[in-house]
C-alpha cells in the first residue's frame, strides 16, 4: 500500500518527545480527543497485555471499546482496534490522507496517534483504552484527559529519554495523570508517592486470592489481569464478575508466551521482561532442551538481557529489519557461544533445522513479529504434523 509505505518512511526522522505537534494536528482535526473517554496506560512492561484485558472486559460487558497499541505483531491495522477488530483498510487509507492534508510535520508515532483519535471519534466508541508509546509526560498520547490512569510497573528502560533512576522514570510515567484521574498503580509501594496526583490512588494488591482464570501463560499475566480488573472496577459502570470471567478466560494476545508447535514467542524486550520470561521458562515449563533466537534494539541494556536469558543449549543472535535494531555482531561479543544471522528468517530456519527441543524467540517485539510471520508462512503446517 502506497500510503502505508509513505507513513513508514516517517520513521527515518526518529521520535521526538513533546506535545506541541500532536496538539497542532488535534486542533486541525477539531480536537477529537476532547470528545472521548480514556483509560490511559503507562508503565515499563505489561501495558499491552493490560490494555487488551481491559478492552476485552469492557467489550464483554456490552460497551464499544477502542484500543490503541504499539508496535504491532501481525498487521499494522491491529494498532487500531474496536472490540478487538482491526481498523478496516479503507478507513486507514482515508485517515492517512486526511491527516496528510493538514500539512503538519509529524513523527511516525504522532501521525498514528492522530489516526487513532480520529478513528475512535468517527466510530463513536464508548471508551478508549490508550497505551503510551514512550514514557508518559511528553508522549504524544498524553494529549488526552483520562478518567482512569493506569501505571502497570516501573523498571529500567529507555533511560536516555526517561532518566537513570526509578524515581525519574516513575515521574515521567506519572505525567499521564490528570487532576481528576483515578490512578491504578501496580508497581512497588516505594514509588507510590509519585502517583498521588489524581483524585484517588488505588494500589493493586498482588497477595490476595485472584478468582479468575487467565487464558495467557505466565505469573506476570495474572498480575496484569489484577491491574486490569482493578481499573475496570474503578470505572463504576456496572462491570460484573461474569464479564471479567468470560473475558479473561478467552483472551488472546499474540507474541506473549505464544506457543506455535516447537516455537515459543515472547516480546520480552528489556531486563524486567526477560526476568519474567526466565522465571516462566525455568520454573513453569522447564524444557529439557532449549534453543534461543535473540535480537534486541540499540537502546536496550542488552548486556543485562543476555545475563537474564533462561538456561539454554544453544543461542542464535539476529536483528530485525528496523533501523533501531542492534547489530548481532555486537551481541555476539558478549555471548559465550552463539550463531549469528543477519535476518530473523535465517535465524529461525537454522534453529528449526538444528534444534532438538523448544525454540524460544525473544528480545524484541520486532524480532517476534518477523519470526511469527516467517513461521506461519513456512512452517505452520509441518510443525503440527510432527
Amino acid at each position: 500500500m502506497e500510503q502505508l509505505e509513505w507513513l513508514y518512511n516517517l520513521r527515518r526522522f526518529g521520535s521526538k518527545l513533546g506535545l506541541e505537534r500532536i496538539k497542532e494536528i488535534c486542533n486541525a482535526l477539531d480536537n477529537p480527543q476532547d470528545k472521548l473517554k480514556f483509560i490511559h496506560i503507562a508503565g515499563t512492561n505489561g501495558k499491552g497485555s493490560t490494555s487488551v484485558m481491559i478492552q476485552s472486559i469492557l467489550t464483554e460487558a456490552g460497551f464499544k471499546v477502542g484500543r490503541f497499541n504499539s508496535p504491532h505483531i501481525i498487521d499494522f491495522k491491529e494498532r487500531f482496534s474496536i472490540n478487538d477488530k482491526w481498523i478496516p483498510e479503507e478507513d486507514l487509507m482515508r485517515l492517512i490522507e486526511l491527516i496528510k492534508s493538514k500539512n503538519i510535520e509529524l513523527t511516525f508515532f504522532e501521525f498514528i496517534t492522530a489516526i487513532a483519535l480520529q478513528y475512535f471519534y468517527d466510530q463513536k466508541v464508548d471508551y478508549v483504552v490508550w497505551e503510551t508509546g514512550l514514557g508518559g509526560r511528553f508522549d504524544a498520547t498524553n494529549v488526552v484527559n483520562s478518567d482512569i490512569a493506569v501505571i502497570t510497573n516501573i523498571a529500567f528502560d529507555h533511560t536516555v529519554e526517561l532518566g537513570n533512576s526509578l524515581s525519574k522514570i516513575g515521574f515521567e510515567k506519572a505525567g499521564i495523570i490528570k487532576e481528576n484521574s483515578i490512578v491504578v498503580y501496580g508497581g512497588t509501594p516505594e514509588l507510590k508517592d509519585l502517583f498521588e496526583k489524581g483524585k484517588k490512588l488505588v494500589m493493586v494488591d498482588f497477595d490476595v486470592p485472584f478468582n479468575f482464570k487467565v487464558n495467557l501463560p505466565g505469573k506476570h499475566q495474572v498480575d496484569n489481569a489484577r491491574i486490569a480488573v482493578a481499573a475496570v472496577r474503578e470505572m463504576n459502570i456496572g462491570i460484573k464478575d461474569r464479564d471479567i470471567k468470560m473475558a479473561l478466560a478467552h483472551i488472546k494476545w499474540p507474541g506473549r508466551l505464544e506457543k506455535i508447535g516447537t516455537f515459543l514467542l515472547d516480546c520480552a524486550h528489556n531486563p524486567a521482561g526477560l526476568k519474567s520470561l526466565k522465571y516462566f521458562i525455568e520454573n513453569e515449563i522447564k524444557p529439557e532442551n532449549l534453543t534461543i533466537v535473540f535480537g534486541c534494539m540499540k537502546d536496550k541494556d542488552y548486556l543485562k538481557m543476555l545475563q537474564l536469558l533462561p538456561k539454554h543449549n544453544s543461542l542464535i543472535v539476529t536483528k530485525a529489519n528496523n533501523e533501531r535494531a542492534l547489530n548481532p555482531e555486537k551481541i555476539a561479543e558478549y555471548a559465550k557461544e552463539c550463531k549469528i544471522f543477519d535476518t530473523v528468517s535465517k535465524a529461525v530456519d537454522y534453529a528449526k533445522k538444528n534444534s532438538e527441543g523448544l525454540i524460544l524467540i525473544a528480545g524484541s517485539c520486532y524480532v517476534v513479529s518477523e519470526a511469527r510471520q516467517h513461521i506461519y508462512s513456512i512452517y505452520l503446517k509441518s510443525i503440527y504434523e510432527k
